[in-house]
């Protein structure tokens, strides 16, 4: 159940200032907006007693915008009565906190900055994308709902240009992405991960967890948008989203993320009252296991074609192909 204006990761620049919750006079020089949401969530197996997670979150945010500047926060309070086997029943995250800045309030025409935790996605941005890769996937829920608590925020530094001949993009992640892994014995933590968690707390072997290197990660974009579509071109370094299990020795295992690189192309159009999407990624030394569970990296080529489209009596019709 959802009851908000805003759900938590929408995008917050999109509304009409003249509205604001605080009654303010149209000429106030910085305009507010507060917005909370309330969610619960119930998940459990079928076959099993008891539930998995009994979620209860309270989204609120904040923005306050100058009409040139502004500056964004956003956070949750979860509270989870299933969650007390493998985590804390109460929980309280930041989940964005960043300002953006227009270079036309300093003279430079077309630039816009933007620094902090944000949530930037690059692609289609409709389901799945094989070129979001900013983000962080949010592996303590994979069950979440939608891209939206799919993807944590990265703290990174964007700038973007508007030319006459497209818009060209710039990111850096000065501490790469934000990877939240499972808790031990969460129900999300995957097989193989638990069996070689329990068998490092036996001394069994030498388990070692390195989910966030640190490292820079950073990235490129350009894009056209023309009447009745767009078209797009990205490059991006930085690490796997999942780390890889790597043997270090007889008994010992490194989990660790792999530097790889993706390049891309991808557009959209409106044809018909469809709007359609493409978008293709090449990546190039990707970690791949083979059937007795060894690491080695292939290239991988990846793409998805959706569209969507509204028919009478309000039925919005959507379609994606993954390959």
């Amino acid at each position: 159940m959802l009851f908000a204006e805003t759900q938590a990761g929408e995008e917050p620049f999109v509304f009409d200032l003249s509205d604001t919750l605080n009654n303010e006079e149209a000429s106030s020089p910085v305009k507010t907006r507060f917005s909370n949401s309330v969610e619960m969530k119930l998940r459990k197996f079928t076959r099993r007693s008891g539930f998995l997670s009994s979620l209860l979150r309270l989204n609120s945010s904040l923005l306050l915008d100058t009409g040139g500047d502004s500056l964004y926060v956003s956070g949750m309070l979860d509270y989870d009565e299933a969650a007390y086997r493998y985590d804390k029943r109460l929980r309280a995250s930041l989940y964005e906190l960043y300002g953006k800045f227009s270079g036309s309030e300093y003279g430079i025409s077309g630039l816009q900055i933007s620094t902090g935790k944000m949530r930037l996605s690059w692609g289609v941005n409709d389901g799945k994308s094989t070129i979001d890769v900013l983000n962080a996937t949010y592996f303590r829920d994979p069950m979440a709902n939608g891209r939206t608590v799919q993807k944590w925020p990265s703290w990174l530094l964007r700038g973007e240009q508007a030319t006459d001949i497209g818009n060209i993009e710039a990111v850096l992640l000065p501490f790469g992405k934000d990877r939240k892994m499972p808790k031990h014995n969460s129900p999300w933590e995957p097989g193989s991960i638990h069996d070689l968690r329990e068998a490092d707390r036996r001394g069994l072997i030498s388990f070692i967890e390195h989910p966030n290197p640190k490292k820079p990660e950073w990235g490129v974009r350009y894009i056209r948008y023309m009447t009745g579509g767009d078209a797009g071109f990205s490059w991006y370094s930085g690490f796997t989203d999942f780390p890889a299990l790597k043997k270090t020795g007889v008994s010992s295992v490194l989990m660790e993320p792999v530097r790889q690189r993706t390049v891309s192309i991808n557009g959209a159009m409106t044809a018909g009252g469809s709007f359609f999407r493409a978008e293709i990624s090449f990546t190039a030394q990707a970690p791949v296991y083979d059937d007795r569970g060894d690491l080695y990296y292939s290239d991988l080529t990846q793409m998805i074609a959706g569209f969507d489209r509204n028919l009478d009596g309000g039925i919005y019709l959507n379609g994606q192909l993954f390959l």
